[in-house]
């Protein structure tokens, strides 16, 4: 490893060829971070300093002045755009000083090796990928500004900025004393990544989905690097959209376990995975990858599965935005490839964990504490029937989600209609449209699309004078806990949509409902009067035609299961009453005696993980009164660390709030955590 500090065009003028190698991001810099670039180059300009440091360049030689750029691509290319700006404002100058003229010389320098013979390899710098055209595209004398590109926006942005400066000679001072510290590796000896993970990035941060391409090409000859990226990496960035979600859900089906969002958390995890399935060997890891790619594809709509049943179904679980599920998903269309599922059982698979999904949804308001159990629900299927699991899979999977309890407890048709007759649908659930969606075109001949109608309240949100004495006394209380839930909804035309407006109930029905086609306008044909009797009725009524739509799991499958109630620490729960038997955190188990030891454990794990910032949050004004060095001054002294004690007196819910305030200050995954009760 050769390190040096030396000015930026230094090294530009002594380099031949400056190549941004195919794993590399396109170019991200903005104009707001070449703002930043312009308004350091005024303070240089203005003061007296003889340098101002502007970042790490790590670069591999490949031959007597040729470089690979392994970090640093971003810094480099704004350079190189801010110099062919400064070139092109000076050639296009009317009147030029000789000093001027001398400087415009000089640029082309530090853009374009003189000596090449080559028209394509002259130009110094070669972004990657589609960068490299519209780089390209800057050097032509009929260039354009109309090119939709990071590079174009930033060199019409240094063009204007330097059009409007009188003295140019006095910027190129500034950029003269911008300095780098170049870090150029030894082939073979030297290792790039390693590195690369250690620099802290500028300007744009790395996404874990730039660290899992880099790890994974970096190393490789260029014309091999070529190869994998256009016939994999190329395809599973299309076929995944977001890289970093899409490897988290692969990893969390392989491993049979939660990986966090957190930063380089995804990356990490599929470094290990990598090297201790594949030995770091990339073509066999992007083939495993890519194939899992075309299968999260049909997830996230980005293809249409070739089974219109199964992506008819996959449609309507992806409108419910439930990605708790798709590890799972990984597994059961595994399980489809290899013949053990047919179509019709994944079909209706996936219609069951639809039910599961939107009665939690609407029970629950919530889908948290799932992120644990989703990864491992194939493997404890496996478990409960280890010999027989293959001709049994949908019944062992109803059984499991029918015996599930706590955070993760499949609600009843009882708690389902209960719900969802009192509830304000329109105010209070985003899936509002797929409800009313669903409960049209359930049992129908002819499909509705909904896309073109509206939904209406039946009785106005405004209300009438008739509509006051039909709800009698208390009519305001009336209105109020009646007029957003579901017996009150209904779909109707955009177009009749501003006619009805506020109107009542007798002109809406007079204008839309006694001609509608809508299924769910047919039973207020019949209605003479819209009162809270009839939203109670109505609302029961479609309530228990829901429980059809999203049906409870009926399975004839029996066997003894060890019931288990878990929650994360994310979720809402009341735990006044409840004992604490075990507690997990990042899949490590602590079996504790009570809440008091669950805090003292949580201490112990979150101390160990960062003893600095843990020492620094119990000193937050939040709960600095719950932690002492004296154990006289608390009310439960419990000692997590010598010398240091933390106040575990109180109520259990106070516990558990003050696991839950230690995790959000130290910026911990609360659903990594699970609290398990018996």
């Amino acid at each position: 490893m050769q390190v040096s500090q030396i000015p930026i065009l230094k090294f530009l003028k002594t380099a031949n060829s400056l190549v941004i190698p195919v794993y590399q991001r396109d170019y991200a810099w903005k104009v707001e971070n070449c703002k930043k670039l312009w308004l350091d180059l005024l303070d240089v300009e203005s003061s007296s300093r003889n340098s101002h440091f502007l970042g790490t360049l790590v670069t591999i030689n490949s031959g007597v002045g040729n470089y690979l750029v392994i970090d640093g691509q971003q810094r480099l290319t704004t350079i190189s755009i801010f110099i062919l700006a400064l070139k092109n404002v000076l050639k296009n100058k009317q009147s030029k000083s000789e000093e001027e003229i001398r400087l415009e010389k000089v640029l082309e320098g530090y853009l374009i090796d003189e000596e090449s013979l080559s028209q394509e390899t002259r130009i110094k710098l070669k972004p990657n990928k589609s960068d490299n055209l519209y780089f390209k595209e800057l050097f032509s004398d009929n260039f354009s500004f109309s090119f939709d590109s990071n590079i174009v926006l930033n060199f019409k942005y240094f063009t204007e900025i330097l059009g409007s400066k009188n003295n140019l000679v006095s910027v190129f001072q500034a950029v003269q004393k911008l300095e780098i510290v170049s870090i150029n590796l030894i082939q073979n000896q030297d290792d790039p990544q390693l590195i690369f993970e250690s620099l802290n990035s500028t300007g744009v941060d790395l996404t874990d989905g730039d660290l899992i391409r880099n790890y994974i090409l970096m190393d490789l000859e260029a014309s091999f690097q070529e190869k994998l990226y256009l016939e994999y990496w190329l395809k599973i960035e299309n076929l995944s959209g977001d890289v970093a979600e899409f490897v988290r859900n692969f990893l969390m089906f392989k491993l049979n376990r939660n990986v966090t969002q957190t930063k380089r958390a995804v990356y990490t995890e599929f470094k290990k995975y990598a090297e201790e399935k594949y030995n770091k060997e990339s073509q066999k890891v992007l083939q495993e990858i890519l194939e899992y790619a075309q299968i999260y594809s049909y997830f996230i709509r980005q293809n249409k599965h070739s089974s219109q049943i199964i992506d008819t179904n996959l449609d309507r679980l992806y409108k419910l935005e439930f990605r708790v599920v798709y590890p799972f998903l990984f597994e059961i269309f595994d399980l489809l490839k290899v013949g053990i599922l047919n179509e019709k059982t994944v079909a209706n698979i996936i219609r069951l964990i639809e039910s599961y999904a939107f009665r939690k949804l609407i029970v629950n308001n919530t889908t948290q504490g799932l992120n644990h159990f989703f990864p491992i629900l194939g493997k404890e299927i496996k478990k409960l029937e280890p010999e027989n699991w293959q001709t049994s899979y949908y019944q062992i999977l109803s059984f499991i989600l029918k015996s599930k309890t706590g955070g993760q407890k499949f609600p009843t048709d009882q708690e389902f209609v209960e719900v969802l007759h009192s509830k304000e649908i329109y105010k209070s659930t985003k899936n509002r449209n797929f409800l009313l969606e669903s409960l049209e075109n359930y049992n129908s001949s002819i499909h509705t699309d909904t896309n073109d109608l509206s939904i209406e309240h039946i009785m106005p949100q405004t209300l009438k004078e008739e509509e006051k004495l039909l709800l009698g006394d208390n009519y305001e209380d009336k209105h109020k806990k009646y007029i957003h839930t579901l017996g009150n909804l209904t779909f109707i035309s955009k177009s009749n949509n501003s006619k009805l407006s506020n109107k009542g109930f007798v002109e809406k029905s007079n204008l839309d409902y006694e001609s509608s086609k809508l299924k769910l306008n047919q039973s207020l044909q019949d209605t003479q009067k819209w009162d809270f009797e009839s939203i109670q009725k109505r609302s029961l009524e479609l309530a228990k035609e829901a429980t059809q739509i999203w049906n409870y799991p009926q399975t004839n499958y029996q066997k003894t299961l060890e019931e288990k109630e878990v929650y994360s620490l994310d979720e809402d729960v009341d735990f006044k009453g409840k004992k604490v038997k075990k507690i997990s955190i990042q899949n490590q188990e602590f079996e504790v005696k009570n809440w008091w030891f669950a805090v003292e454990s949580i201490c112990k794990f979150l101390y160990s993980q960062s003893p600095t910032e843990f020492k620094h949050a119990i000193t937050s004004p939040d709960i600095s009164r719950y932690f002492s060095q004296n154990p006289d001054s608390l009310n439960g002294a419990m000692e997590f660390l010598d010398g240091w004690y933390v106040d575990c007196g109180r109520n259990t819910n106070s516990n558990v709030k003050l696991m839950s305030k230690l995790c959000d200050l130290l910026n911990f995954d609360k659903s990594e955590v699970e609290i398990e009760i018996g």
